[in-house]
């Protein structure tokens, strides 16, 4: 019996398997073999999932938004105490500043690459 995939769920598995990746080396140095190697999938079917890397590139940033946004949501919850919104800001500012700081590199470095393609 074939295994039936949500295409869309598999992209959000590849986006989070690959983002540490992408933060790690920069988005020129990383392969489409790392990839789908990290994210447990074919070469080949990596790009059933996407165009290409750019594409995958897209997809994960625009996760990492959506889930910024998820996280802002959760702040701003008046069902909970302003001491508990409190906890959650400060969790995230102490485990995000690296994250952060790498994810602005990684956008600095599609940037450049992007630019001297062209």
């Amino acid at each position: 019996m074939h295994k039936i995939i949500d295409k869309v769920v598999k992209q959000k598995e590849v986006t989070s398997a690959v983002l540490e990746l992408f933060l790690e080396k920069g988005y020129k140095s990383v392969t489409t073999r790392e990839i789908a190697l990290k994210a447990g999938i074919s070469k080949g079917n990596l790009y059933h999932y996407f165009k290409n890397k750019e594409d995958l590139f897209y997809q994960t940033v625009r996760d990492n938004i959506v889930e910024t946004i998820i996280i802002k949501t959760a702040l701003q919850d008046k069902t909970i105490s302003a001491m508990e919104r409190f906890g959650k800001l400060k969790e995230l500012c102490n485990t995000g500043i690296d994250q952060r700081k790498k994810r602005f590199r990684l956008m600095f470095d599609f940037i450049v690459y992007s630019s001297n393609k062209e």
